[in-house]
């Protein structure tokens, strides 16, 4: 008995890619640009058809935030704003407090004077005559006078050989250079220097450590010889220092700091605008 099989006469192929219900598959347009458009297909939606746009990562441009170098210059430009008003602060406050020079004197001839008393080695009120005592010719004998006391004669000479020892000199204020010390040596003190006790002619013939020496005065007030020696002169020198460093030094720190912190404020503003503006 033959078996036969009822088959169709076409031979196989592939099923069709045709939606069933006839609508056509949905569009894909890529193109060279840097955008692609994909629609889907918009059968049986009830919704505005939305459009879905891509960038292309081959052409995109790489925005990289100000918001780091923007910081930096602010910090700079804070800085530099800060140390100008300091220097700006620092100029005017040191300029006004800055003393006034013949009150700075005042307090120097309060601190000399005492100092200058002590160095006395002579006092004479009025007149005296053939006083004879010793004295070392090595060292600085200054002859002083009252104010407001008139001399009329003075004579100190060296008995031995009738040498006049005495210089005389008129009172001239001391300035050292243009520097104006606000002392007026002439009216400060309690007593004036009229001259000195000169013994380099003695030593070029008697090198004894001690001289005796004759002084004949004849005044109407005070005349008193003093001896500025070197210990004399450190007492001066530490006491001169002292007071210009409490007067001077606070308002001079401040002035020459002054411009330093112009200078470097500046430099930072300028800073801070090249890196904000770079």
């Amino acid at each position: 008995m033959r078996l036969g099989l009822c088959m169709d006469n076409k031979p196989f192929s592939s099923p069709s890619h045709t939606p069933l219900d006839g609508t056509p598959p949905p569009s894909v347009s890529v193109g060279t640009t840097p955008t692609q458009n994909i629609k889907p297909p918009t059968a049986d939606y009830n919704t505005t058809t939305p459009m879905i746009t891509t960038v292309n990562p081959a052409v995109q441009t790489i925005i990289l935030p100000q918001k780091e170098s923007h910081t930096r210059a602010n910090i700079f430009m804070g800085i530099g704003c800060f140390l100008t008003i300091i220097g700006l602060i620092l100029g005017g406050a040191g300029a006004l407090m800055f003393p006034d020079i013949d009150e700075v004197g005042e307090l120097k001839v309060v601190e000399f004077q005492p100092l200058m008393d002590e160095t006395i080695i002579f006092l004479i009120n009025g007149t005296t005559n053939n006083k004879s005592f010793e004295l070392n010719p090595y060292l600085e004998y200054n002859v002083r006078l009252a104010q407001g006391v008139e001399i009329n004669s003075i004579t100190i000479s060296e008995p031995e050989n009738n040498n006049s020892l005495f210089s005389e000199e008129r009172c001239v204020d001391s300035i050292m250079g243009e520097f104006d010390d606000g002392i007026d040596e002439c009216e400060d003190y309690t007593t004036i220097s009229i001259g000195n006790i000169d013994f380099s002619e003695l030593l070029k013939t008697n090198q004894n450590e001690t001289v005796t020496v004759t002084i004949n005065i004849n005044a109407t007030g005070d005349v008193s010889i003093h001896n500025f020696d070197d210990a004399f002169w450190e007492e001066i020198f530490v006491a001169n220092e002292k007071i210009d460093s409490e007067q001077y030094g606070g308002p001079l720190l401040m002035i020459c700091f002054a411009p330093c912190g112009l200078c470097f404020g500046i430099i930072m503003l300028l800073v801070g605008l090249i890196v904000r503006f770079a």
